[in-house]
């Protein structure tokens, strides 16, 4: 919930509340900073590691390959839990307020 002028808004459906809290740094912008060089840090990664001449040969064998398949279907289904989670959250905070 926001308290912004006396009022209590808990869907932020309200451009005044929305244009307070764009002032102040949201809570995506703050995940974004965070998140953003962690990204760029693992794109670096890659791309040395892409570019090597030689490359180690534990990259290449099945046992990391299963790894990063099974750490990529894990990081994207906790992702897709998570956003359904939230949309189902916001909807029952919308439909609660009316």
């Amino acid at each position: 919930m926001i308290k912004y002028s006396g009022r209590i808004s808990t869907t932020c459906l309200d451009l005044r509340v929305s244009f307070h809290t764009m002032q102040n740094m949201s809570t995506e912008f703050d995940w974004f900073m965070v998140t953003m060089p962690i990204f760029a840090i693992v794109v670096y990664a890659i791309v040395m590691v892409g570019s090597m001449e030689k490359q180690p040969k534990f990259l290449e064998s099945k046992q990391t390959e299963n790894m990063v398949i099974w750490a990529f279907g894990a990081l994207f289904a906790m992702g897709a839990i998570y956003a359904g989670w939230s949309m189902g959250y916001s909807f029952w905070l919308l439909v609660t307020s009316y």
